[in-house]
């Protein structure tokens, strides 16, 4: 039994160090990832459909799904734009109207028809986290229609820290061992990997200023702090959208119920559903 247990013992030991070194190899963020460039985005009333879903990040918006409407604003945008200005599935809206903060950024998305979105292209990269015994240590949030999965925080005796996997609260899990789907496929997906590679999309703060968005009257719109609008995991609560609350239910382990929870999915293109619901894993 001793020697077992040891050669456990090494198996695992041997497993979070291979998984250092890949998830090492992964480098650091491309100059593609912190392109900044400006949208303006105009609708006939707000009950158009922008043509994407909007997930909730902790400095501002995370475009879901771009829809299949060739007819929506941004698709229009979308085919009069140059391949590089193109607005793209994961991307990060950091500003809308001059206003920061998923809280200001909502209301105008919602209550405005005329739009000039900052928009940050994501770093997107895998990483591996071997469980070897240990909870993955992620505390997560998602959207009852959502196609990612936003860290909350992460645990330090975990998976994640035990394979120096670099993953960081306000990062979004957006693909779990190649698929892509919506959050209860990864959640499941998680669940069932004892060594899951999750996608990692991110934001990266450029090392120059970003371009500033205007209003709708051409000035520029007052600017909040992302502390005004999110608090962190341990908080768990995020500043009211649409006039909800966004306050995640308690903590739930993945272990614990293979069900993910979340309320019916919102219809709409553009709608963002008033709470999210918060897991750890």
């Amino acid at each position: 039994e001793p020697v077992q247990a040891l050669a456990v013992t090494v198996s695992e030991d041997a497993a979070k160090e291979d998984a250092a070194k890949e998830n090492a190899a992964k480098g650091s963020p491309p100059e593609a990832c912190m392109h900044t460039f400006k949208v303006e985005l105009n609708r006939d009333g707000d009950d158009v459909p922008w043509g994407f879903t909007r997930e909730l990040h902790t400095r501002g918006l995370h475009i879901g799904i771009l829809g299949q409407d060739g007819d929506g604003p941004v698709q229009a945008y979308n085919a009069a734009a140059a391949e590089g200005e193109r607005v793209c599935e994961n991307d990060f809206i950091v500003s809308v109207n001059g206003r920061r903060g998923p809280a200001a950024m909502q209301s105008s998305m919602t209550g405005e028809n005329k739009v000039c979105l900052v928009i940050r292209r994501p770093w997107i990269f895998d990483q591996l986290v071997p469980k070897t015994g240990k909870p993955l240590g992620i505390s997560i949030s998602h959207m009852s229609d959502g196609h990612s999965l936003h860290v909350d925080a992460v645990a330090e005796d975990s998976a994640v820290r035990a394979c120096d996997a670099d993953i960081v609260a306000g990062d979004r899990i957006i693909g779990v061992n190649g698929h892509r789907g919506p959050f209860q496929e990864l959640i499941k997906a998680i669940k069932l990997s004892e060594a899951p590679v999750l996608t990692i999309a991110r934001v990266v703060e450029p090392p120059s200023p970003e371009p500033e968005s205007e209003d709708a009257d051409g000035d520029s719109g007052e600017a909040s702090t992302d502390e005004d609008h999110c608090r962190s995991a341990g908080g768990d609560t995020l500043e009211d959208v649409d006039g909800a609350g966004w306050r995640p239910s308690a903590g739930e382990s993945f272990s614990d119920d293979e069900s993910p929870g979340g309320s019916p999915a919102d219809e709409g293109a553009e709608k963002m559903d008033s709470s999210e619901s918060a897991r750890s894993t």
